[in-house]
């Protein structure tokens, strides 16, 4: 029996970061203190919010491509984080310099027309300052599951 999970171990289990397309950005912030509500201007179009009465931060995800995420995004929709975990079989992850992990569900992916991801995070200041704060992602597929 040992045998036998050992080979399969070694087969199936251990892939290498680039199969698993995993990855860990800081983020780079596109408002000002305060964030935004309603619309924005992102790359010279005015892009709605994803709801229009809450306020978010949003950020830029430049130079990367949904193919080295393992995303599945149509362009110029909004996705709820906790969504695409659950659809896509994903783990995503943000969190701050001070390690406070943020909820998913509050936070929204969109794929630009020119590739570029942007993150619209609505402000929860009982949780975090986002205003102050360094923000990450930690996106991750494992190839044997996906």
């Amino acid at each position: 029996m040992r045998d036998f999970m050992m080979k399969r171990a070694l087969a199936d289990v251990w892939c290498s970061p680039f199969q698993d397309a995993q990855a860990t950005l800081a983020l780079s912030r596109m408002t000002r203190h305060g964030g935004a509500r309603h619309s924005l201007m992102i790359q010279q179009s005015l892009v709605t919010l994803p709801t229009p009465r809450e306020d978010y931060h949003i950020y830029q995800i430049g130079q990367n491509s949904p193919i080295r995420f393992a995303l599945s995004l149509e362009l110029g929709v909004w996705y709820r984080l906790a969504d695409i975990c659950v659809q896509q079989d994903k783990t995503i992850d943000l969190y701050t310099s001070k390690g406070i992990l943020l909820c998913r569900s509050e936070a929204y992916l969109m794929l630009t027309h020119n590739q570029t991801f942007v993150l619209a995070i609505r402000l929860q200041p009982t949780i975090a300052n986002l205003n102050h704060e360094q923000v990450y992602i930690r996106l991750y597929n494992n190839a044997l599951v996906s």
